[in-house]
């Protein structure tokens, strides 16, 4: 399909989009007077159309009947809703990948900014919040949706929201009013709330600042992402105010009362509820398009991303034994083939395609990938053909010898070897005196197998990793083998850690820093079971 004749299609819609933004999002409240303003509405509105009229014309058809490029532009389109990442990350993926040339990237990217613009991105998964009550509780995921929703927008920044939710539902939690997973899930929902409004007022600083200056919304996009102007790709761990936490702390009492009356609110509340979720609680037409995703998503082949792995583990049991929605066939191919961001959302797709009803335990495994994806927002996402570093490049660099076992694939290693240039450049950053020369770095199963995610080999000074490891992993492998090289500057022998050595002897002045850090401890340990 052209890009052209798509276009032609998808404008006679563009006035029921823009009434559909004037009508949604909570910044579009106040009157639109600016120029400025209006000229965003209306692009705006040709992206959602744009993406709107594609999705349609794709809903009924046979998987044959769908091309290589419109299946990989619903791949983003659907990771996009599922909040699987920065959206602004994955549309500067989008606009890099030759797979959507026939489609026109630059008329998808710019469809998915519009999208992220009225919310479209992060969209909630309600049904994960039934998890939130010992053995399930259909239907009770949207009331307490709606209250997460409401307390996360209710303050200007909405991380102190999220605070709130997060201590609110311990509260909840430790009284016995829900299940001890429900902090869990509801922190999860929260995380998604917080950057779904970020994203939002990202996308609209991005229109105003591209249509007041005359720049492409594009090429903003990318210096923004490179000077890390966009809040929404911020790392979290930037601390609150004082004044933030109290805020937080303060609202608690009147939130607790709200949480624990959930399961007594009346009818009206729920039915409301769920219209305002209904969009993102609907039954897919069809299982053609979810097929084709999958299948093109196979085709492609991304390496597998230990967040996505370790999620989907953690509800493999609850996904493999549930008696609702869909099928054990349906579940199970879910849990074995969702590994990388392009198959879990179209794994996901397919799943809900064939269900009768929400599958909870699929929005939570959605969810908590979604958050763990968050440190990723920043990285350029990998696409098969991006530069790398050869095996021989690191050698020569950094010194290190790099091998694969059978089991990591070819169309894997260029990804795990960029990755650890890259987390060995971040090392060094940090710790100057980082020194990789002899390492050896071995790609597959290590001696542990499955009991350990990677494993530092002091003895033969070798580090383990899965393919399914990245650059956090990797720094903290890394930190075990700076605490090797301790050892050896200090100690002159090897096949230990400094560490190891420090707390044998108690003239080393490690060692008292060690004891006090242990110390504090277990005095707080101590004071928290008082």
């Amino acid at each position: 399909m052209r890009s052209g004749g798509l276009r032609r299609r998808v404008i006679p819609g563009t006035v029921l989009a823009i009434l559909m933004i004037a009508s949604t999002g909570f910044w579009l409240s106040r009157s639109l007077r600016s120029t400025l303003e209006r000229e965003m509405i209306r692009h705006a509105g040709i992206g959602l159309a744009f993406a709107d009229s594609l999705e349609r014309s794709l809903a009924d058809r046979q998987p044959v009947a769908i091309s290589h490029a419109e299946a990989v532009a619903s791949l983003y389109l659907e990771r996009l809703r599922l909040g699987l990442g920065s959206p602004f990350r994955l549309i500067d993926q989008a606009l890099r990948d030759p797979a959507l040339e026939l489609i026109g990237s630059a008329d998808l990217a710019e469809a998915m900014l519009a999208r992220t613009l009225v919310g479209d991105a992060y969209r909630p998964r309600p049904a994960a919040l039934d998890m939130m009550y010992a053995g399930g509780a259909r239907g009770m995921g949207v009331r307490h949706q709606a209250i997460i929703d409401s307390v996360v927008a209710a303050f200007p920044d909405p991380r102190v929201g999220e605070l709130a939710i997060r201590l609110a539902y311990r509260l909840a939690s430790a009284s016995g009013a829900l299940s001890r997973r429900a902090p869990e899930v509801a922190t999860a929902a929260a995380s998604q709330a917080r950057d779904r409004i970020l994203s939002m007022r990202d996308a609209r600083a991005l229109f105003t600042a591209a249509d007041r200056d005359g720049v492409s919304r594009v090429t903003l996009l990318k210096l923004w992402r490179y000077s890390r102007r966009l809040d929404v790709e911020l790392p979290v761990i930037v601390p609150l105010t004082g004044r933030a936490e109290r805020d937080a702390v303060e609202s608690l009492p009147v939130l607790v009362a709200r949480i624990e009356a959930v399961a007594d609110a009346p009818d009206s509340f729920a039915e409301t509820a769920r219209s305002v979720y209904g969009q993102s609680m609907e039954r897919r037409r069809g299982d053609g398009l979810p097929l084709r995703m999958a299948a093109m998503a196979t085709l492609r082949d991304q390496p597998p991303l230990g967040p996505i792995m370790v999620a989907v583990r953690g509800y493999s049991g609850f996904l493999r034994n549930g008696d609702g929605g869909a099928d054990r066939f349906s579940r199970r191919r879910f849990v074995e083939r969702a590994s990388s961001e392009e198959t879990l959302a179209a794994e996901y797709a397919l799943l809900t395609a064939r269900a009768n009803a929400a599958i909870p335990e699929a929005d939570a495994t959605i969810l908590t990938a979604a958050v763990a994806l968050r440190p990723f927002a920043q990285e350029r996402a990998w696409l098969r053909g991006d530069p790398a570093p050869t095996v021989r490049d690191l050698q020569l660099r950094f010194g290190v010898a790099v091998t694969f076992d059978a089991a990591t694939r070819s169309t894997w290693r260029p990804f795990l070897q960029r990755t650890l240039e890259t987390a060995i450049l971040d090392m060094r950053r940090v710790l100057p005196a980082f020194d990789t020369r002899g390492l050896r770095v071995h790609f597959g199963i290590s001696p542990l197998g499955d009991r350990a995610l990677a494993l530092h080999d002091p003895i033969r000074r070798t580090i383990f990793f899965p393919p399914t490891s990245h650059s956090g992993v990797m720094a903290h492998e890394f930190a075990h083998d700076l605490d090797w090289q301790a050892a050896r500057r200090e100690y002159g022998g090897t096949g230990w850690y400094r560490t190891d050595h420090a707390v044998r002897q108690s003239v080393d002045q490690l060692a008292g820093a060690l004891r006090q850090m242990a110390s504090g401890l277990t005095t707080r340990l101590k004071t928290a079971k008082g």
